[in-house]
């Protein structure tokens, strides 16, 4: 494989350094994680360990978002299963009409959100009405008005209900008492997205947009769902109560996503049903080719591998419970060997952890979307460390999140010419979406400051001919590109661990431990730059063969 990417010897040199910083990565990990589980010398001392079913091991079950989807997971598959199954088997060779599918749709989606959050179902409904009626009114106003206050209200209602810990400390007790198994303000946030992208979607609905909808050779589905996003709906009908609220309650996409756009969802619904054998019609409306059987069964086996291979990792390594709980500085004055070695594990180690977690959740509520007929985008494009630097990160980890703001915030906000300054409202929005937390904004600022130089290296690159006798020297210019994507792979790495796992008071304890080892520093370098130039050749190896 490696021959095919060029430069043959040194790529062979960059995969076997990459190799062995990688098995050193697992034998030492397991090693260290082996001390926590039953029978090692500080067993009981990493909390959530629970019995697994691996050899007899613990498994790291200290994540509560992990620990709550994996016990859940047996019930959401026979639910999304079933759901699904019945609405193919109503809509298999039949003309049931998209009112019909969206009715089924928005049926399910109500049972749902009541077995999931009780009497506080009701919240999410006055919401999406809320917002709904909003909408409608701001239709024919101003359109930079109109935006604006469609942004605002849904923020401002964002932080209330974070804040209020979704209305509890204002909630008669009929709904502090009925609140279901799931808090509601915690799916909220994707719902707030939803929203947003049904009033921008019916607000920029009279531009009539064409974004590319000419013919194209040979389309992908990439092409598709970029032009159902950007394409407005043909009928003024299709913004109407009924497809918005089955798009903001889509059973199989309300708790964790992936995000699909307004314009996106209805024309897969309305191509799907109302279109159905009509070659007129055009071709990216109709449903994706990733919905047939034959790719739903093959994206099932790889969500089926994708849980086998966390099952594995937490049943062997140990270092999200050790990150999370500082298990590592809290024993050290005990006897625990906890050095700059241990330290750039745990680092690696949890946003592996974090990586399969995600992919999991997401790829399971993909493919209860797919079952059903509709075709979310990806949401993890590529592993987490096959990315060198901090735009190509954030396309490919939480993707379907990367296009809605695009979409909604970035290309508004003034797009590539803006750049420099759009990332600094967009970072911040990113974190107090998630949570209204300091250690979350602490991440965000590392971001933008990680990413401002990114932009104008780039930018300086691309345009300025002072640069030109370095492009005359592509192994020159490889390895300057390299020695800044190390840089960049270990400014990301920090970056997620402050605002994942460690928090801004973790960050000066984690670069003090590191610095102490000078020789781990530049070995962990090294492995970057060689795993850097290995992504420049695989991706010069996939252009080439296109």
């Amino acid at each position: 494989m490696i021959s095919h990417l060029g430069h043959g010897g040194r790529d062979a040199v960059y995969a076997l350094v990459v190799l062995v910083c990688f098995v050193k990565l697992v034998v030492e990990g397991y090693s260290f994680s082996a001390q926590f589980d039953l029978g090692g010398p500080w067993e009981g001392k990493a909390p959530q360990l629970q019995q697994g079913w691996i050899r007899g091991r613990s498994v790291d079950l200290s994540d509560a978002q992990w620990r709550g989807f994996r016990s859940s997971l047996p019930a959401l598959s026979i639910v999304f299963l079933a759901f699904g199954s019945i609405s193919r088997v109503f809509r298999h060779g039949s003309r049931m009409g998209y009112r019909y599918r969206m009715l089924y749709m928005l049926a399910w989606s109500v049972v749902f959100l009541a077995y999931l959050h009780g009497a506080c179902a009701l919240y999410v409904l006055l919401l999406v009405t809320y917002n709904w009626a909003l909408t409608q009114t701001l239709v024919d106003k101003h359109r930079t008005v109109s935006m604006a206050c469609v942004w605002i209200s849904n923020v401002v209602l964002l932080l209330i209900i974070r804040i209020t810990d979704g209305f509890l400390s204002m909630s008669p007790g009929f709904f502090a008492e009925y609140r279901g198994v799931f808090r509601w303000e915690i799916c909220y946030n994707l719902t707030m997205l939803r929203m947003i992208s049904y009033s921008m979607d019916m607000l920029w609905s009279e531009d009539h947009e064409d974004a590319g909808a000419r013919n194209m050779g040979a389309p992908s589905c990439e092409d598709a769902r970029r032009i159902r996003r950007q394409k407005s709906l043909a009928s003024k009908d299709l913004y109407g109560y009924l497809p918005c609220m089955a798009h903001a309650l889509y059973p199989p996409l309300y708790i964790a996503g992936p995000i699909i756009c307004y314009n996106d969802f209805v024309w897969q619904v309305v191509g799907a049903e109302e279109h159905k054998g009509a070659s007129q019609h055009p071709w990216w409306a109709r449903l994706s080719e990733s919905a047939s059987i034959r790719r739903i069964l093959v994206y099932l086996g790889r969500c089926l591998l994708d849980i086998l291979c966390i099952e594995v990792l937490t049943h062997f390594m140990y270092f999200n419970s050790i990150a999370v709980h500082k298990i590592g500085l809290k024993y050290k004055p005990h006897g625990l060997e906890y050095n700059a070695l241990q330290v750039a594990m745990t680092g690696w180690w949890t946003l592996s952890f974090m990586w399969l977690k995600f992919t999991v959740i997401w790829r399971f509520f993909r493919s209860a979307a797919l079952i059903e007929g509709i075709d979310p985008p990806e949401n993890m494009k590529k592993c987490f460390a096959m990315n060198y630097d901090v735009q190509g990160f954030w396309k490919n980890w939480h993707a379907s999140f990367n296009q809605w703001l695009v979409r909604y915030m970035y290309i508004p906000f003034g797009g590539a010419q803006n750049q420099v300054y759009v990332i600094w409202p967009i970072f911040f929005f990113v974190a107090l979406w998630h949570d209204i937390d300091w250690r979350l904004l602490g991440w965000a600022s590392l971001m933008c400051t990680a990413f401002l130089p990114e932009i104008v290296i780039k930018h300086d690159f691309a345009n300025h001919p002072r640069w030109d006798w370095l492009r005359r020297q592509p192994d020159v210019l490889g390895v300057v590109q390299g020695m800044v994507a190390s840089l960049n792979i270990a400014a990301l790495m920090c970056g997620n661990m402050v605002g994942f796992v460690v928090g801004l008071d973790g960050l000066l304890p984690l670069i003090q431990e590191l610095m102490s080892s000078p020789l781990l520093v530049i070995t962990s370098l090294t492995s970057f730059y060689c795993a850097a130039r290995l992504m420049f050749s695989y991706q010069n190896y996939i252009y080439s063969t296109r």
